[in-house]
């Protein structure tokens, strides 16, 4: 699972990520912005991940990104919340 997040999601995914890690699952992938997503790294040639979540404290600006990035070649799911 590669997750795609920034700010306080992000810290929350890193959590997960560590509970796959301690259970030996998965590993994780730092970027340190968010905007341009990573080209090569995350993408289409490289991506080892079978799915890709998106998840952010919005109404979904990134999903788009990952997909692009993506390619087709793995199922993109997107979570998210609006504050009120």
């Amino acid at each position: 699972m590669l997750f795609v997040a920034y700010g306080t999601v992000a810290r929350i995914c890193k959590t997960a990520i560590d509970t796959l890690k301690t259970r030996g699952e998965g590993g994780a992938f730092p970027t340190h912005h968010a905007l341009p997503l990573p080209g090569r790294s995350a993408g289409q040639d490289r991506l080892q991940a079978k799915h890709v979540l998106v998840s952010e404290m919005s109404c979904g600006q990134m999903v788009e990104d990952a997909r692009y990035h993506v390619a087709g070649k793995r199922p993109v799911a997107f979570y998210g919340r609006v504050a009120e």
